[in-house]
């Protein structure tokens, strides 16, 4: 009996975290050179919860071109207006602008549980002379879903 108190509490951890998942928004970088990535998004709705925010993250990339949790890089926005991005990400690195929690991306214009907003309206990506504008009806077109990470990797 007294086996069963002391597991009862690692069980419950257990069953409410092992529920959740994240699926992020990525562009990775593989070239060799750094890239601009310059983006806007809506403000948050009365209520909800946005799917892309103001605080993107970034991470290297290993040598097989996947996200090394164990380094992440410091990315400053140097755009002033709060819901435009201007981030220069360094060559072999990610940067994770979105995630979408306990849901699963098809598309950018499905029903989103849980008052999910795909706040998503623009986004250049500057590479030397090569600008790449995505606007949000032509989301899908350029960003593929891959192992729960749907990624924008061009370069």
């Amino acid at each position: 009996m007294k086996k069963s108190i002391l597991y009862l509490p690692t069980s419950i951890f257990i069953l409410f975290n092992g529920c959740s998942w994240n699926e992020l928004f990525v562009v990775k970088n593989n070239s060799d050179k750094s890239v601009i990535i310059s983006y806007k998004i809506e403000p948050l709705q009365k209520s909800g919860f946005a799917i892309f925010d103001t605080s993107p993250t970034s991470y290297h990339l290993n040598k097989r071109g996947n996200i090394n949790w164990e380094k992440q890089i410091n990315v400053t926005d140097t755009d002033t207006s709060q819901f435009n991005l201007t981030i220069t990400l360094p060559p072999k690195s990610a940067l994770i602008f979105g995630r979408l929690n306990n849901d699963t991306y098809k598309s950018h214009d499905q029903y989103f549980i849980n008052g999910r907003h795909f706040n998503f309206i623009r986004m250049e990506i500057k590479k030397e002379n090569e600008v790449i504008t995505i606007v949000k009806e032509q989301f899908d077109n350029f960003f593929k879903k891959v192992k729960g990470e749907i990624i924008f990797d061009s370069f």
